[in-house]
């Protein structure tokens, strides 16, 4: 089973009245097979989004559950060369992006995301991602 992190983008369209299909889907199956993995920035985007102090409580709750990938003082560096080879590419995206793509890569994970970003890196990095 393929291990997905789930970028904020894709969990919000999975928030929405009618989420696709295909991302229902993959979620369903992700989180019974205990393959969900989230990272302090894909929380405190969402967080950030909350209406109110219950929807955050009921949004932590939810992660609590999920795989919680670390990122260590090594990954600073590395995340810095990624960043200057995409550069050097002609390729700016932003950080938070390029933190969910190291974690990812790192982790052997699939991201599963709306971003047009992660399309544009995975042409650059050895990234795996899928849009919804």
């Amino acid at each position: 089973m393929t291990s997905y992190l789930v970028d904020s983008s894709a969990w919000i369209l999975s928030f929405s009245r009618s989420p696709p299909l295909r991302l229902k889907e993959i979620l369903s199956e992700a989180l019974d097979q205990d393959a969900v993995q989230t990272c302090g920035v894909i929380v405190a985007e969402l967080l950030q989004g909350c209406r109110h102090a219950n929807e955050r409580r009921t949004l932590r709750d939810h992660f609590d559950s999920l795989h919680y990938l670390e990122w260590s003082e090594s990954d600073w560096v590395t995340l810095g060369e990624s960043s200057a080879q995409l550069r050097g590419q002609g390729v700016t995206v932003p950080l938070t992006d390029l933190i969910i793509v190291h974690l990812a890569i790192k982790n052997s994970s699939t991201i599963l995301h709306r971003d047009r970003h992660f399309e544009l890196i995975a042409k650059h990095l050895p990234l795996r991602e899928e849009k919804v």
